[in-house]
């Protein structure tokens, strides 16, 4: 968590210093804050254990997602026409059906099942490519990379957790303005990173498996 909480504060000061500059620019109409909430939807996912103590009675677990929210804050500024760079936390949340599915060993043949959150935290630096036309709708591309750190608990059995991992980001959307100073926005994008190093609360085992999903977020912007 260290290394995600110093990156997120780097973040927080470079967004500041985007929106204070844009502020000094407010003629210009560059910079811009951006509140986002919207679904997200995490397909199913399995891992199995890796037990530093040999034991090969571990079972495979399974992850079934429920759909779930995501919430963000960002501040960008306008550095050409078409291009935009910005620097976003977002936070989301989705609950999950958990089965362990012992297959073989001592414990026989058997399946045990929990239900849980899982939450995360992220910090990104986006770009967006936009599709200026003379329309009040704009469509654009965009892709970004950060940092993240997810959590799943459940109230029944267990936590996991990382430590930091590298995020991306990369989808599509358009926004539809106002006014000079105001608009809408709407986007898709598929949300994943580098696969976590996933350890127990208490650090017993540890793995990696994947955690993408696919993000639909409405927002709206606020030019300065």
């Amino acid at each position: 968590m260290f290394f995600l909480k110093k990156f997120v504060d780097l973040i927080t000061l470079g967004l500041i210093a985007l929106l204070l500059y844009g502020t000094v620019q407010a003629d210009e109409h560059k910079a811009y804050v951006q509140l986002n909430a919207g679904a997200v939807f995490a397909p199913t996912n399995s891992f199995t254990p890796n037990a530093a103590s040999g034991n090969n009675d571990l079972p495979r677990v399974v992850f079934d997602y429920d759909p779930g929210y995501a919430t963000g804050l960002a501040v960008g500024y306008r550095v050409a026409e078409r291009f935009r760079l910005e620097g976003e936390l977002l936070y989301q949340s989705s609950n999950f059906d958990n089965d362990f599915v012992f297959a073989n060993g001592s414990f026989g043949s058997s399946e045990t099942h929990f239900n849980g959150e899982r939450t995360r935290a992220a910090a990104l630096l986006n770009g967006y490519y936009d599709f200026k036309n003379q329309t009040p709708f704009t469509p654009y591309i965009t892709a970004g990379v950060g940092g993240y750190h997810v959590e799943f608990k459940s109230k029944d059995a267990y936590g996991l957790r990382n430590d930091f991992d590298v995020a991306y980001q990369v989808g599509a959307g358009v926004n539809y303005k106002v006014s000079d100073r105001f608009s809408f926005d709407l986007k898709y994008r598929y949300f994943s990173g580098a696969d976590p190093h996933i350890k127990r609360i208490d650090d017993r085992f540890s793995t990696l498996f994947d955690v993408g999903d696919h993000q639909l977020m409405a927002g709206v912007r606020i030019v300065f």
